[in-house]
């Protein structure tokens, strides 16, 4: 990633993001309908921060606004993570 664009580095960003909400949503459905003790259940989580460490580490050169706005100029809407958000809870 040394040599990646800002550009580029925001799309592996937003890659991560959905990644990681996935992971999210998998480790939600074995919670609620598998062995919640399970190896699975486990090794999901480590995944899952796998991931949020290197989503960490990338987004530190941005903020959270010029992330936003990056991703509404590419897809029209907000990110992923805002959407998440704003079904939970009100803004």
């Amino acid at each position: 990633m040394v040599n990646w664009t800002r550009d580029q580095k925001m799309a592996y960003y937003f890659w991560l993001d959905g990644l990681i909400l996935t992971h999210w949503a998998e480790y939600l459905d074995l919670q609620m309908y598998g062995n919640r003790n399970s190896k699975e259940v486990e090794n999901k989580l480590k995944l899952i921060d796998y991931y949020q460490a290197i989503q960490d580490g990338l987004g530190e050169e941005f903020s959270w606004s010029e992330l936003h706005d990056w991703y509404k100029s590419k897809h029209g809407q907000a990110p992923p993570f805002i959407r998440f958000w704003k079904d939970l809870f009100s803004f």
